[in-house]
């Protein structure tokens, strides 16, 4: 393996949209290109560049790559106006040849009957034969204002229910929502948006399952004018980002699933 500074690397690939490397023909196995501290920068099979650009170091370890994983919520899986193939979970999937299957519903609810039939409703028809499963929501619950004490309820039939589903065939987590107030004070729904996000961390920690607290943990500033006009999908909107946002939030994301 030869390898190279991340720097002359980077150099290397911005001039190039593609790159071929010779291939032996009695030796065609796939070639990575490390940095000085072992980092996956360019991964090459059959002789062409399969993975170039790799921006965390763990993602020269997964331990996603050809696995499965069904992903459920509300339009932070479906992505709103925008494709589902550029969402953070869609981006891991693609650099991990993962089998990804998208079960987003824009304004769903994970208990609440908001747009649709929630997540608890519809959790059991997903695929079963899933290595990874990933559910996202609990904002239109909360724009629902349903309670916290039916939203705990719901969510511990929920998880009940993915247990016994997935817990001898795959790995489950939460994402919850992000931020939208820079305090709780600021949000201005009676029920705040924090304690929902807690709920999602209790109920989940009953039964066992890791929660991603995408509202403290995320580096995502919904309250920020500044952050979302380069980060959502319109500079008014508060829950959804754009392209590069899900590629900013993606790693954080990647190395939270691949710890599991």
């Amino acid at each position: 393996i030869k390898k190279y500074t991340t720097e002359q690397m980077e150099a290397q690939l911005d001039k190039v949209d593609e790159a071929v490397m010779p291939v032996d023909a009695d030796n065609n196995s796939d070639l990575e290109i490390t940095d000085e501290e072992g980092n996956v920068l360019v991964r090459f099979a059959d002789g062409h560049i399969k993975t170039k650009h790799f921006n965390s170091a763990a993602t020269s370890h997964s331990m996603l790559q050809g696995k499965s994983m069904n992903v459920i919520g509300d339009s932070y899986v479906k992505n709103h106006q925008q494709s589902e193939s550029l969402t953070w979970h869609s981006l891991i999937a693609q650099e991990n040849g993962m089998t990804y299957r998208n079960y987003g519903i824009n304004g769903n609810g994970l208990v609440a009957n908001a747009t649709g039939s929630p997540v608890l409703s519809r959790y059991s028809a997903m695929d079963n034969n899933a290595d990874i499963v990933v559910v996202v929501g609990g904002k239109n619950d909360y724009n629902q204002q349903i309670s916290i004490s039916s939203f705990k309820t719901g969510l511990a039939t929920l998880c009940e229910g993915l247990v016994s589903k997935y817990a001898t065939k795959a790995k489950i987590c939460f994402f919850t929502p992000w931020c939208i107030a820079k305090t709780p004070s600021d949000d201005p729904q009676t029920i705040k948006l924090t304690e929902y996000v807690d709920a999602i961390k209790e109920v989940c920690g009953l039964h066992s399952i890791p929660v991603f607290d995408s509202s403290r943990d995320g580096g995502v500033y919904m309250w920020s004018e500044t952050f979302r006009a380069k980060y959502c999908q319109s500079s008014s909107d508060v829950s959804h980002l754009n392209s590069d946002g899900h590629k900013n939030f993606k790693n954080k994301a990647f190395n939270f699933i691949n710890s599991l």
